[in-house]
């Protein structure tokens, strides 16, 4: 039979299974509650892991193409451009990591704010760029206008040059070249139509009056060419030529005068006899220059 003494113990046995039962139980629950919160932060962290990773995907995303729609002025644009992508991988491996969201989150606020401030100073740029256009163009179009006026003012300045030099030239009237016999020991000269009685050359005309050339002496040089078409020269050096449109020519007679911006009648004599050769028959030529251009000429036959 059960003594009192065993059932006590029975009881007491009981009541401290009881208590281990429902310390399991308490265990037990308080254990599926921790697991279920581990899930679920787990979960959480998933979520904010993609939430993360979207939002840097997506202003990484703009910024490219902020990039690209301005390649030219992003190029200026480098180093800022390293310092995003820098910062947009540091971010990469941290959400890798599932390092703090508040941290992530921090850094991607920073990271916006960075490539917030790359697209202002692209606009920036861009606005400064546009003013260097408006202004270059503006720039080319004063040197044309500038170049126009130029060219126009030289052309008229060229014109007017010419027009004055042209004004300054002078010029020879009543140009008479003749044929003459010398008589009385050379103090009288007689016209004559012969070659056989030709001694001289004679050629007159009237220097014009010039109010604008340059005053002062002036050499006149007068060529004479044989109707076989060679000139009448004292010689072939340089002492018996002249220069005129870039060329040396030869001369038959010089003569050296003062002007003085009147007309003047001038005097030139060919003595046959200093070129030792005969006159020919057949039309003589006379040409005449002064300060390098003609001012005048003439011909006469001989039988």
């Amino acid at each position: 039979m059960e003594t009192g003494k065993d059932i006590r113990k029975f009881k007491i046995a009981t009541i401290l299974l009881s208590f281990v039962v429902i310390g399991l139980i308490v265990a037990l629950v308080l254990t599926s509650v921790k697991v279920r919160t581990i899930v679920v932060e787990k979960d959480k962290v998933g979520e904010e892991s993609i939430e993360l990773k979207s939002e840097l995907d997506s202003l990484m995303r703009q910024h490219e193409l902020i990039k690209k729609e301005n390649l030219v002025i992003s190029g200026k644009l480098s180093e800022k451009d390293s310092i995003i992508l820098a910062n947009a991988n540091e971010i990469n491996v941290l959400i890798a990591k599932n390092t703090d969201y508040k941290k992530i989150k921090k850094k991607l606020d920073l990271l916006r704010n960075m490539t917030q401030g790359y697209l202002n100073q692209i606009d920036s740029l861009i606005t400064v760029n546009h003013g260097l256009t408006t202004e270059n163009t503006k720039y080319k179009t004063d040197i044309t206008k500038y170049k126009e006026t130029t060219t126009t003012l030289e052309t008229e300045k060229k014109d007017l040059t010419e027009k004055v030099n042209s004004a300054a030239k002078l010029k020879a009237y009543s140009v008479i070249a003749k044929a003459v016999r010398l008589k009385s020991k050379g103090t009288k000269e007689e016209v004559v139509e012969k070659a056989s009685k030709t001694e001289r050359i004679k050629v007159t005309f009237t220097l014009s009056e010039n109010a604008v050339a340059a005053a002062g002496n002036k050499t006149i040089y007068c060529r004479i060419a044989r109707p076989d078409g060679k000139i009448l020269i004292l010689g072939e050096d340089d002492a018996n030529s002249f220069v005129s449109g870039g060329n040396r020519l030869q001369f038959s007679v010089q003569k050296v005068i003062k002007y003085e911006n009147t007309s003047q009648s001038i005097t030139l004599n060919w003595d046959i006899k200093n070129a030792k050769e005969e006159a020919i028959k057949g039309r003589y030529y006379v040409i005449l220059y002064v300060d390098g251009y003609q001012i005048g000429d003439s011909s006469f036959d001989l039988k």
